[in-house]
């Protein structure tokens, strides 16, 4: 199987000496403006280092797409311009979802085969044996075939069952939700924390976060704040205000306040006296949030804390 990269920055590069000792021949390298550790590497591995993706693509069966999520269209849009019937393309980019479904039209179009891979870690960290989710035309014998080769190489790819191209992609952003809002109240957190010299003792009073099970906390969090979304608006206001007290920085709690503000609004009426399932407060939450929700968002993002 011969292989092409397109992309050939840190993903890029991480990949291609596992793939190089697997293939029929050289690896085919796309990169506009390779870095030196790129022409390095590149030549240490006796690959081809082009600039532009061209006709030289369609003798490759597999190209691995490591590009930034902005070139993820175009990348695609060229690669499908070339004549290559049966041949394989892994979409490793971050982009949006429609930006996938979209590639993958125009290739299987074409004849071709389109896999959306989102990585969910860091490969800094985790290397060619970082998580890999994997969403489109599993059963075709090509699909397989690179899949079998990757495996060979060290890479892990979980399939997502009966999914299509963007729902990987739209799971790692909805990740990214959750882990890049996660530390961003961590570092406001923390801060605060390491302010008042409590930041050891903090980690102790959350022992009891740490020992419950992921999904089961955050269906408890989901659940429960319908029913407690106004006592707990209360204690979000006491906290920004010991933060505005001690005149460290406070960008996150405000939006947190509004969130709260609007289900406690919209909530005024109800008085919940049970604790509905997850599946009635995300139904709930949703037709509410929509109207409510965005608005407050809105207004913290001004906030001058």
């Amino acid at each position: 199987m011969r292989i092409g990269i397109i992309g050939f920055g840190e993903v890029g590069r991480c990949f291609a000496p596992a793939l190089s000792q697997l293939g029929d021949a050289p690896l085919l390298l796309c990169d506009p403006r390779p870095s030196r550790a790129a022409e390095d590497l590149a030549r240490d591995l006796g690959a081809s280092l082009v600039a532009r993706v061209s006709e030289d693509l369609a003798a490759c069966d597999l190209v691995l797409s490591c590009v930034n999520g902005a070139a993820a269209g175009d990348v695609a849009g060229a690669v499908a311009a070339c004549d290559a019937p049966g041949q394989v393309l892994l979409d490793f980019a971050t982009a949006p979802p429609q930006v996938k479904r979209d590639a993958a039209q125009a290739l299987q179009a074409r004849g071709r085969h389109y896999v959306d891979i989102a990585i969910m870690g860091a490969i800094s960290i985790g290397g060619v044996g970082t998580p890999l989710l994997a969403a489109g035309d599993e059963g075709a014998d090509p699909v397989q075939a690179a899949r079998a080769l990757l495996g060979r190489a060290g890479l892990r790819l979980d399939w997502l069952a009966e999914a299509e191209p963007g729902d990987a992609a739209s799971l790692k952003l909805l990740r990214s939700v959750f882990t890049k809002g996660l530390e961003a109240l961590a570092v406001e957190c923390l801060v605060a924390a390491e302010h008042f010299g409590v930041r050891r003792a903090l980690y102790q009073v959350l022992a009891d976060v740490d020992g419950t099970p992921l999904p089961e906390f955050l269906e408890m969090l989901v659940s429960t704040h319908l029913v407690h979304a106004e006592r707990r608006l209360a204690e979000i206001e006491q906290a920004e205000l010991q933060l505005r007290n001690a005149d460290l920085p406070v960008r996150l709690l405000p939006c947190v306040r509004s969130l709260f503000g609007a289900t406690a609004a919209a909530m005024a009426q109800e008085r919940l006296t049970e604790t509905p399932s997850p599946d009635q407060a995300l139904k709930t939450l949703k037709a509410i949030g929509l109207s409510g929700a965005r608005t407050a968002g809105e207004g913290c993002a001004a906030d001058p804390g």
